[in-house]
């Protein structure tokens, strides 16, 4: 097989979501009916020699706010955060609305010095027995409070 079918055949197979189909089957065959006592929710940095899009999507414009305390968010009108909207919204769309492109992630390591990585972030739930209950791909710059509501929702839907 040349480099430019496989191409194309990777392409086709991504785009039909098969490894998902399969493995959301799977996770329903064999945990359908087990009691899950307790699921981990992380995520793990994933490095990539891939470069950076030439266009990323525009950030959203950041508001200045004057010192003080803060405004309450749930007054009508305000803006909400990306959770608040999520609550609101069907799976699908909250996926779509998550940054999937190459960036730049950081955390503290445990002796508190920052690590810088690019790529993406896997965010896994894990059941206890140490079985992937559900996975999702991001951009390294996603908080992981901002995969939260998402992983909630599929890992209830699959599981109990």
């Amino acid at each position: 097989m040349n480099q430019s079918t496989f191409s194309r055949e990777f392409a086709e197979f991504a785009e039909t979501e098969l490894p998902q189909r399969l493995y959301e089957a799977l996770i329903e065959a064999t945990q359908k009916d087990r009691l899950i006592g307790h699921i981990a929710r992380d995520s793990s940095a994933i490095e990539s020699r891939e470069r950076f899009p030439e266009n990323p999507p525009p950030k959203p414009a950041r508001k200045h706010y004057k010192r003080g305390p803060k405004p309450k968010r749930s007054t009508p009108g305000s803006p909400r955060s990306r959770i608040e909207e999520q609550r609101r919204l069907a799976v699908p769309e909250m996926l779509a609305g998550l940054p999937r492109h190459c960036s730049l992630g950081v955390k503290k390591s445990s002796k508190g010095h920052q690590q810088y990585w690019r790529g993406y972030k896997l965010h896994l739930d894990v059941a206890d027995g140490k079985i992937p209950i559900t996975a999702l791909l991001t951009g390294a710059c996603v908080h992981d409070s901002q995969v939260a509501v998402p992983l909630i929702t599929l890992t209830s839907q699959r599981v109990t």
